[in-house]
């Protein structure tokens, strides 16, 4: 019962409950008066006959009515008087009086009126008083009928029912509005700009879940306005540098401070390094749109991590490194970007390199799993600390300046980018100080000729 639909149902289920309660309970109560007014009617309408019977066979009445006439048969379970219109008593059940009597019948018996005031004994007893004359006659007070019962048993049911509706509607209303209202003045906050609002989250059903959707929201707003400012500053120090030196080389060299020669190599290395970094944020900028052309066709990937391993290895025997491809043949062909892919595998492997410290081992992996492809570029470096995991594929993410120094920050992002054009997914596991493992997971589907120098 936690989600908000089965707090609904639950509610309107108890409601009905209720008042199916209600109903039943009222209308047993209402039947057993009405089924306890139609047994007195009956034993009323007996004795009142046997009276008249009696006053007839008799003319008139005599002295011992009960045992001339034997009402004590038709007088059972009643407790009752038969008086005239000057309130005297012609007859009676027992020794009590009929003064508590409520119940009145008025006979009309030989011409004259008589009156029979009864009651039900269940279980009472006789009042002892002696009878005699009295002041008034007891009003009338007719038994319910059944079909009056029933409907005054609806009437009160019914509501009841609305009643306990009206009260569950309002409590249930004031549980789903009360969430809500929190989150539209939230939402209004953060429209006009404010990233910090939050929503208490105090159930486990759909309007928890939205809520917690919403802290999540905000969140990730305010986390992605930070790092939108953070790549601006980044941006502009990683254009600054090269130009800076640039522009000091150039100035040296206008004013004669050095040679050309001496600082020619400087100057191009510098604009090589600030057109790559343009480069990057191109290609990163086409990814993201979904606009980087790709140029797919059927690959080995065996071939892709032999090429790879091939062009880093001077690298790795340079660092004393070992570089090698643990692949489980066969593997399938894909319809890949081969030329993509290897920049995706070259960032890994390049990082890879920098952190494995001599003696180390860089393992370039693959293996088909099911329906999918996995490569993995696995090395034995210092790790990366696990507060650092979720954010290592943000653009221009330097938490750990040690391992992102010389770089422009984008390559994980541009990798990230990259394999998700291709339908794939990037992860990366570290264990500090032990080493790190990139996974990337492409999907093995069917090869045909549509596929073959497809434009993307």
């Amino acid at each position: 019962m936690r989600s908000l639909s089965g707090k609904l149902m639950l509610s309107m289920w108890l409601i009905s409950l209720l008042g199916i309660i209600a109903v039943l309970t009222l209308a047993r109560w209402s039947f057993v008066q009405g089924a306890s007014g139609i047994e007195s009617r009956a034993r009323i309408a007996i004795l009142a006959a046997d009276l008249e019977a009696c006053h007839a066979s008799f003319d008139g009445w005599p002295r011992d009515i009960d045992r001339a006439c034997r009402l004590e048969q038709s007088g059972r379970g009643l407790r009752w008087a038969l008086i005239d219109e000057r309130k005297n008593v012609i007859s009676r059940s027992g020794n009590g009086s009929y003064s508590s009597l409520k119940n009145t019948q008025r006979l009309a018996i030989g011409g004259a009126t008589a009156y029979l005031v009864y009651e039900e004994l269940n279980g009472k007893s006789n009042d002892s008083r002696p009878p005699g004359r009295h002041d008034e006659i007891p009003d009338l007070q007719e038994p319910v009928s059944p079909l009056i019962a029933l409907t005054r048993t609806l009437f009160w049911g019914g509501a009841l029912t609305s009643l306990a509706s009206l009260v569950v509607g309002w409590l249930l209303a004031r549980t789903i509005t009360r969430p809500v209202r929190e989150l539209t003045a939230a939402t209004d906050a953060v429209a006009q700009g404010d990233l910090s609002q939050r929503v208490a989250v105090d159930t486990d059903d759909e309007l928890g879940a939205l809520a917690q959707s919403f802290n999540q929201m905000s969140s990730d707003l305010a986390r992605s306005n930070q790092l939108r400012s953070q790549m601006t500053a980044d941006i502009a120090h990683d254009l600054r540098t090269p130009v800076s030196v640039i522009m000091g080389h150039a100035e040296a060299v206008k004013d004669g401070v050095l040679s050309a020669d001496e600082t020619i190599h400087i100057i191009h290395d510098e604009a090589l390094r600030l057109n790559r970094l343009i480069d990057d944020l191109r290609t990163l900028t086409l990814a993201d749109a979904g606009e980087l052309p790709l140029t797919l066709r059927l690959s080995s990937v065996l071939e892709l991590l032999q090429r790879t391993q091939a062009a880093h290895l001077p690298q790795a025997i340079g660092r004393n490194v070992d570089l090698v491809v643990d692949a489980a043949e066969p593997l399938p062909m894909l319809t890949i970007d081969p030329d993509r892919m290897a920049q995706v595998l070259n960032n890994l492997v390049s990082n890879a390199l920098r952190y494995t410290p001599d003696g180390g081992t860089v393992t370039l992996g693959a293996w088909q799993a099911a329906d999918q492809l996995l490569i993995t570029v696995c090395d034995t470096g210092s790790g990366i600390a696990a507060d650092q995991l979720p954010y290592i594929f943000d653009r221009f993410y330097r938490a750990d300046t040690s391992r992102h120094g010389g770089n422009s920050g984008l390559g994980l992002a541009i990798a990230k980018s990259i394999v998700a054009q291709h339908t794939g997914t990037i992860t990366v596991a570290s264990t500090d100080q032990k080493g790190t493992t990139f996974t990337i997971t492409l999907p093995i589907g069917k090869n045909d000729d549509s596929d073959l120098n497809k434009q993307k």
